[in-house]
């Protein structure tokens, strides 16, 4: 029988130089499942209504550039180049839709890392932070 899994509590914090979002999202690879289309639709769509519903609504983006850091907390680590990446796109596409810029817009600059936590805990941690310089087009 599966134990059940515990999710982190949701938490917004701010300060001068950006913000931090604790949200209980599990973050699942992608690549390697094989799933009805349907269960993938509805996994991305929980996970963009989580991080709509905790997002702060007075934060919008003032000045850019900023840099994004998306961190999977999990009890064991993914392949950091293939499937860590494609565990975080629903996110990433949700944390672009609130502040109002394409994911591959050059001046949001996007990081996906991961943290070991204890057994059956899952979480995703949001860290947005202002970006010093000019924004360089590529």
């Amino acid at each position: 029988m599966k134990k059940p899994r515990k999710l982190l509590h949701p938490a917004v914090i701010s300060w001068d130089g950006g913000m931090t979002i604790v949200l209980p999202i599990a973050l699942q690879t992608e690549n390697n499942m094989r799933e009805h289309w349907r269960c993938r639709y509805k996994r991305r769509a929980r996970q963009r209504d989580t991080v709509k519903l905790w997002w702060p609504k007075y934060l919008l983006p003032k000045k850019l550039p900023l840099n994004v850091t998306i961190t999977r907390v999990a009890p064991r680590f993914l392949d950091p180049t293939d499937n860590l990446p494609g565990s975080a796109k629903a996110v990433i596409d949700e944390v672009a839709a609130q502040l109002r810029v394409d994911d591959a817009d050059p001046r949001v600059t996007w990081a996906v890392k991961q943290e070991r936590n204890a057994p059956h805990t899952y979480g995703v941690i949001i860290r947005i932070e202002k970006r010093e310089g000019k924004c360089s087009k590529i």
